[in-house]
C-alpha cells in the first residue's frame, strides 16, 4: 500500500497525484480563496456605498454584513438612514433601534438629538380622528408635487384650503382658520391646533415618503404684523409638532419672526 502510493498509483490501480502536486495544492487554493474573499469584501463595500447613496440604508447594512472590518462611519450612516426609512413606514421601535446603533458607532450631534427625540415621541393622531378628518378633506388639486421645481424638489399638501367662497365652510378650512386665530377660548384654540398639527404629522407618515429623506424641519417665517396680532405662528406650531410626534428636530435659528429689514415669506 505504501509502495503503491509513493509511486503515484493507488492500491486499486487508479492514478493518484504525485507528491509535489499534493504539496502545492493547499498553497494555491488558499491564495485563491484569500484573493476571492478580498474581491467579495471590496464589492460589498461598493454596493453598500451605492445603496446608501440611493437612500437605502437597510440595503447598505445587508451588504456591510459581508464585510469583516466595517468602516464605522459608513455603518453608522447606514443605520441612520435605515432609521429614517423605518420612521417613514411608521415603525417607531425599528427607528429607535437603528438610531441607537448609529449613535454607538458615531455619536455625532444630529444622531444624538434624533435619538433623544425618538425616545420621548408623543402618540400619533388617533385612528378615529384621522379617518374622520380625512373623509372631509378635498385633495389639493391645484398644488401638484412638482409645482415649485427646480428650487423645491417636492411640494406636499395634506388638503385643499379655501380662502374665499363657499369652500370656507369646509371642515379642513375651518380647522386651519381656528388654529391660526387664538380667539377668546384658549382651550378650543389648542384643540384646533392639536387637530391640525396631528393630522399633518400623520399625513406625512401615511401618504408621503418624506420622512425617509428629511433631517430637520424649517417653519416658514410668519408675517410680522400678523404675528404681533396673534402672538403665535401656525408654521412654528406645526414644526414643533413634527419634532414632538415624529422626532425630527427643528433647524436652529430658522424659525420665528423675520429680522427687521427682511421680507416675510408667505406660506403656500
Amino acid at each position: 500500500m505504501v509502495r503503491h502510493l509513493a509511486q503515484g498509483i493507488s492500491a486499486n490501480g487508479q492514478d493518484y497525484p504525485n507528491r509535489s502536486r499534493v504539496d502545492t495544492l493547499p498553497r494555491q487554493t488558499g491564495a485563491t480563496m484569500k484573493r476571492r474573499r478580498g474581491d467579495l469584501v471590496g464589492l460589498s463595500l461598493e454596493r453598500a456605498k451605492a445603496a446608501l447613496a440611493e437612500g437605502d440604508g437597510a440595503g447598505a447594512l445587508e451588504w456591510l454584513r459581508l464585510v469583516p472590518d466595517r468602516p464605522r462611519g459608513l455603518e453608522s450612516a447606514a443605520h441612520y438612514q435605515a432609521a429614517k426609512q423605518a420612521l417613514a413606514r411608521g415603525e417607531g421601535n425599528g427607528c429607535l433601534g437603528h438610531l441607537r446603533s448609529a449613535v454607538e458607532l458615531d455619536p455625532q450631534p444630529l444622531y444624538q438629538q434624533r435619538l433623544a427625540l425618538a425616545r420621548k415621541r408623543q402618540a400619533p393622531l388617533s385612528d378615529i380622528a384621522w379617518r374622520a378628518i380625512l373623509a372631509k378633506i378635498a385633495p389639493a388639486a391645484r398644488l401638484p408635487i412638482d409645482w415649485l421645481e427646480p428650487p423645491v424638489r417636492e411640494v406636499w399638501a395634506c388638503g385643499a384650503f379655501y380662502s374665499r367662497g363657499a369652500g370656507q365652510a369646509f371642515p379642513w378650512t375651518r380647522i386651519l382658520r381656528g388654529a391660526k386665530r387664538p380667539g377668546d377660548d384658549p382651550e378650543q384654540h389648542e384643540a384646533m391646533v392639536d387637530l391640525a398639527t396631528g393630522f399633518l404629522c400623520r399625513f406625512l407618515v401615511e401618504r408621503t415618503l418624506l420622512l425617509a429623506s428629511v433631517d430637520v424641519v424649517v417653519p416658514i417665517p410668519p408675517n410680522p404684523v400678523r404675528y404681533a396680532g396673534r402672538l403665535m405662528s401656525l408654521p412654528d406650531r406645526i414644526a414643533r409638532a413634527v419634532e414632538q410626534r415624529l422626532g425630527i428636530p427643528g433647524a436652529p435659528d430658522r424659525a420665528g419672526v423675520p429680522e427687521r429689514g427682511t421680507r416675510a415669506s408667505r406660506p403656500v
